[in-house]
């Protein structure tokens, strides 16, 4: 599985880059001004950078052999790079959309359209897909820690309560801010900042946990519950921004 995650990152990330040479191209030979489409000339870079690490990862993830107790405690850290690629992917395309929205009058309908759909799915249908998906690593890491017949234990609720309460915050942003006119680009270079530094951060957590932790080691729950939170409030961060981000 993880072998198959690092080509899909590696296969995304050739579609970052080919967006990112386009959108450059057109700037240079298009006779009309696309201010608002260059907007997402960084979200495009940060997007191919945190996908080709997320790529890097997972190859080292599917290096690890099966079984081992610590390969619960791998996933769940490329987890935390596969969740940030895969948000800053659909958040580039946003952002790429509205901007061809604001600069091309004759596909604004169109642009709108499409652009409110991707927004939709960031803000509402994202967030609690992304905590159920690191959970599925951090259950995987009970089961190996102590055994099959365990029960849901405290790092089981802990997440369920993450997931809780992001649905919520995603509902309350799809309701507060989905016809705010309130965009701010500096808040999009920041998030691209951010998902760099999370996507790097998950690589050295996944080298670190092979390189010094024992195969037949497992980490503290509050390391899991950690990448979960890191996860959780990135995603969060971006569903706040996308909500905010309109055209009219």
């Amino acid at each position: 599985m993880a072998s198959l995650f690092s080509q899909l990152a590696g296969v995304l990330a050739g579609f970052a880059f080919t967006g990112l040479i386009t959108l450059v191209s057109t700037q240079l030979t298009s006779k009309r001004p696309t201010g608002k489409v260059l907007e997402s000339g960084v979200p495009l870079l940060a997007a191919f950078v945190t996908l080709v690490l997320c790529s890097l990862n997972y190859a080292f993830v599917a290096a690890e052999t099966p079984g081992r107790p610590r390969i619960a405690t791998l996933q769940t850290s490329a987890g935390l790079g596969l969740c940030v690629a895969s948000v800053m992917l659909l958040y580039s395309m946003l952002i790429l959309i509205r901007g061809l929205e604001h600069d091309s009058p004759k596909s604004r309908e169109i642009s709108h359209t499409l652009g409110n759909t991707i927004r939709l799915v960031i803000v509402v249908i994202f967030p609690p897909l992304t905590v159920l998906l690191m959970w599925s690593g951090a259950h995987d890491h009970i089961l190996q820690k102590y055994g099959p017949d365990t029960g849901f234990r405290g790092l089981d609720w802990a997440v369920l309560a993450v997931a809780t309460q992001t649905t919520a915050t995603a509902i309350i942003f799809s309701r507060k801010f989905f016809k705010r006119k309130q965009h701010h680009p500096e808040l999009t270079r920041r998030v691209s900042t951010l998902s760099i530094a999370l996507a790097t951060i998950s690589i050295l957590a996944t080298n670190f946990t092979g390189n010094v932790v024992r195969g037949e080691m497992t980490v503290s729950d509050l390391v899991l519950l950690g990448a979960v939170l890191l996860t959780d409030g990135f995603v969060l961060v971006v569903a706040y921004s996308a909500s905010r981000f309109t055209m009219r």
